[in-house]
């Protein structure tokens, strides 16, 4: 697929994406899928323009009377084009992102399944300021027809 937007406020300009993602079956209950891309984003500031390269892999798992379990992860390097303010550095960032879910299949609510999730996040960069890990859960409400 390819995204392509302009953003808008004080870091506005061009922002591009390619991906490329292949998913396939294996066997009735499990399902894995792998993907690539590249962006560019190039605002006016441009200490904030960057390439950004990522790998992404995610599987799941049905089991009869329990439900759907799946893995997920990614890798992305961001590479920054100009110098970083008050530094003589170029920003670079490397993230790395890993996943679980969960989807019971007895359950509905409003013929809608729920499906829980959590994801780990962390972004290395050499600047400090932008050092940091995230952790994600939610709770979706999937419907399928």
């Amino acid at each position: 697929s390819l995204t392509r937007f302009v953003q808008q406020g004080p870091t506005r300009g061009p922002f591009g994406k390619l991906s490329v993602n292949y998913g396939h079956v294996i066997g009735p209950h499990t399902r894995f899928g792998v993907g690539v891309s590249i962006a560019r984003f190039e605002p006016e500031r441009e200490h904030l323009t960057y390439w950004d390269g990522s790998v992404s892999a995610n599987i799941s798992r049905r089991f009869d009377g329990i439900g759907a379990h799946g893995v997920c992860g990614s890798v992305t390097a961001r590479d920054y084009d100009g110098i970083f303010p008050a530094t003589d550095l170029i920003r670079e960032d490397d993230t790395v992102a890993l996943g679980v879910s969960y989807s019971p299949q007895q359950f509905e609510v409003l013929a809608a399944r729920p499906k829980f999730s959590c994801q780990v996040q962390r972004n290395a960069s050499h600047i400090a300021l932008y050092d940091y890990q995230t952790t994600d859960c939610r709770i979706a409400f999937e419907k399928s027809f």
